[in-house]
């Protein structure tokens, strides 16, 4: 099927495909966001995260089986860089401008479960995240249209 300039192309539906479930929204919906590079940061960001929570199991593990100090210290370091690269990319999503009402949303949606992941980073006992989320919920009931 010949590429046209409303009908996304294979790459593109995939990468929307790839970034849905890690959004919350439709993958077809996804397909064409894919210029908006917040879905791409917001994924990656997913997968540091994975790559940070296997780090930690292996401390845990190389710990409760009574490893050398090496290792030990080996497996710290690498749970270390894990977490600086997932504040790296925190940092430059949150720095981030989206380039479409879907790509607003998503960072609504990700600042909000970030920040709701460590209550003692909230000011008000996670009333920011609330109201983020109902921002969220009232664009998307909307269309972002009154």
């Amino acid at each position: 099927m010949a590429e046209s300039g409303s009908t996304p192309n294979r790459r593109t539906l995939l990468t929307g495909l790839a970034a849905a479930p890690v959004v919350g929204l439709p993958a077809v919906a996804s397909a064409y966001m894919a210029s908006d590079p917040i879905f791409s940061a917001i994924a990656g960001r997913g997968r540091l995260n994975a790559e940070l929570e296997t780090a930690m199991d292996h401390t845990d593990n190389t710990i409760v089986s009574r490893a050398d100090k090496v290792s030990i210290d080996a497996a710290w370091r690498a749970q270390h860089v894990a977490g600086d690269a997932l504040d790296d990319a925190d940092a430059a999503i949150f720095g981030m401008q989206p380039q479409t009402p879907q790509g607003a949303l998503a960072l609504l949606r990700h600042v909000a479960t970030v920040m709701g992941g460590d209550p003692g980073q909230l000011y008000h006992e996670g009333k920011e995240c609330e109201a983020i989320m109902r921002c969220v919920a009232f664009l998307e009931a909307t269309g972002g249209q009154q």
